[in-house]
């Protein structure tokens, strides 16, 4: 009879159990190896780079990014990181860098950086600063004179800058603001030798691309070359098919000064809606004075584009203590009739002899009158309002100059439109503060318009 050993069987299954115990996953903690990834290999900024924003994917308690370059800035979120750089100067070529993320025993991950070099334009470069939304556009170009290459970079160089801040500027005053939805805006890159403007009474030349010069240092007028300014117009290709006359531009000019002349030309295949060709010269002054008046850049081209040269306004200064003469009389009347120029002018004392006495027993309209004085002279001439902005520079445009930008706005864009219209749809601005009309002890006017019977001669780039 065999034998059964006890002690042996009792091992046997204590040995099973135990292997039955450890071969059970389930019964161990198992821990998952750290994982970690972004969404990208490398970025690349531009020389003046906005921030970008880097996803981090890890299963890791904790993760970092870091960079061993000190133009790399890096800001951590939740589940991301941000990266700035300082702006990038050197024009030698690009430059590169690297960040480094971190999360628990994971291979970290490395990100290149590249920071390209500033981007400069070239000269007759054409950039849309702005596209209408409503109508067929009307058609703003500006361009600067007394700029160089220095000046040029893409974005964030003072010739950009300075065209934009022209820009808004020109739409910074009623009736402007409410139909900026309206216009086209182009900014022509015109790259000048030296930077300023010449001065023909001392001699100093500066050469420029358009060649401002202003006539004396205690003057407000400035000349240039109205056809090379022409033709640098005319590299908008965009503007093949629209029509001259239905152009402003607008010369902004890299001196602190305080002048200003609007170059105007009679229409030549249009008649009337203010029609005409015009280039309204604006430096760019920073200077304020201890009087009560307004020189800055803002005034010079309100005054110049959005007066002169888009709405062909006449001057409401008050120069000369005499009648105006008959000739000047005659021309601002030939204007006036055959163009629809000078709609803030009249020679009638009583408001229902004027081309605003639409306006007349208007409530809406109180301020709007017959009030003697403009366009240098003080007999002889009136004008709508006690002030506005082509006397002392206001950002404030009377009822019937409002008339004339808004129904060239509406003309120049594709619609018809009509005076009953306006007043239904004018704005009446709040007038800004203001020592009222100004005679020449206490404010130096700009410089008159010139006027052209015909465009600036069509030649090839001098």
């Amino acid at each position: 009879m065999k034998t059964i050993n006890f002690c042996k069987v009792i091992l046997v299954v204590a040995a099973s159990a135990l292997c039955l115990h450890a071969c059970n996953p389930g019964n161990l903690e198992y821990k998952y190896p750290d994982q970690l990834s972004v969404i990208v290999e490398d970025l690349e900024f531009e020389s003046n780079g906005e921030a970008q924003s880097v996803e981090v994917n890890t299963n890791a308690s904790s993760w970092n990014a870091s960079s061993p370059d000190t133009w790399i800035k890096i800001s951590h979120e939740e589940n991301q990181f941000s990266v700035k750089v300082d702006e990038y100067t050197e024009t030698k070529g690009d430059r590169t860098g690297s960040i480094t993320v971190k999360a628990g025993e994971a291979t970290p991950v490395t990100i290149t950086v590249t920071q390209l070099m500033p981007a400069f334009y070239n000269d007759m470069e054409v950039v849309k600063l702005q596209s209408a939304t409503v109508g067929k556009g009307v058609n703003i170009v500006i361009m600067g004179d007394g700029y160089t290459s220095n000046d040029m970079r893409r974005r964030t160089g003072k010739y950009e800058k300075e065209m934009r801040e022209t820009a808004d500027h020109f739409f910074s005053v009623n009736p402007y603001s409410r139909y900026r939805d309206h216009f086209n805006v182009y900014m022509v890159v015109a790259i000048s030798n030296q930077e300023g403007i010449s001065v023909k009474s001392t001699g100093k030349k500066v050469d420029t691309k358009f060649g401002t010069a202003l006539e004396s240092e205690t003057s407000s007028g400035i000349s240039c070359n109205p056809v090379k300014v022409f033709n640098y117009m005319k590299v908008v290709s965009e503007l093949k098919n629209v029509n001259d006359d239905d152009i402003t531009v607008v010369i902004p000019i890299n001196a602190d000064i305080y002048a200003g002349t609007c170059y105007m030309y009679g229409p030549e295949n249009t008649i009337g809606d203010g029609s005409g060709f015009t280039i309204s010269l604006c430096p760019v002054s920073r200077k304020s004075t201890s009087r009560n008046i307004v020189t800055d850049f803002r005034a010079i081209v309100i005054h110049e584009a959005c007066g002169h040269g888009f709405a062909k306004l006449s001057d409401e200064y008050i120069y000369y203590n005499t009648s105006i003469p008959i000739e000047e009389k005659t021309k601002v009347i030939s204007h006036k009739k055959n163009w629809d120029w000078n709609a803030n002018v009249d020679f009638y004392s009583s408001i229902t002899g004027t081309s605003w006495k639409g306006f007349v027993n208007n409530t809406k309209y109180g301020a709007v009158g017959a009030y003697e004085g403009a366009h240098f002279y003080s007999k002889g001439i009136w004008r709508p309002e006690q002030n506005s902005c082509m006397n002392d520079n206001v950002a404030y445009f009377n009822a019937p100059s409002r008339w004339a930008q808004v129904n060239r706005i509406k003309k120049l864009a594709g619609f018809s439109y009509t005076f009953e219209q306006f007043l239904q749809d004018d704005v009446v601005p709040e007038y800004p503060k203001t020592t009222g009309t100004k005679n020449m002890e206490e404010f130096t006017p700009l410089a008159p318009p010139v006027v052209m019977e015909n465009l600036p001669v069509r030649n090839s780039i001098q």
